[in-house]
């Protein structure tokens, strides 16, 4: 085994933990890629996105999918048989 790193804030802990089971990563890995970012956005790498330019460009995206669907004569109820109700 290799060196070992001792954690003694219950928060940081927690939070690993937390993320590594929501990933399905061990804690190791979960703790490595976070290292991995901080190195990286240290080095002027990427930086995190904030909240809101992360809602502007999710906004963008949505706007431009609901254009693309006025497009269609398609209605819902094509999907249905007008007799029984039930999915044709």
């Amino acid at each position: 085994m290799g060196r070992q790193l001792n954690i003694r804030s219950d928060r940081a802990r927690a939070l690993a933990a937390e993320l590594a089971e929501r990933h399905n990563k061990p804690v190791t890995r979960i703790v490595e890629e976070a290292l991995e970012a901080y190195a990286k956005a240290e080095q002027g790498g990427d930086e995190p996105e904030d909240r809101e330019a992360t809602l502007r460009r999710w906004r963008k995206l949505l706007d431009e999918d609901r254009k693309h669907l006025n497009d269609s004569d398609f209605k819902i109820e094509d999907l249905y048989d007008p007799e029984t109700g039930l999915p044709a």
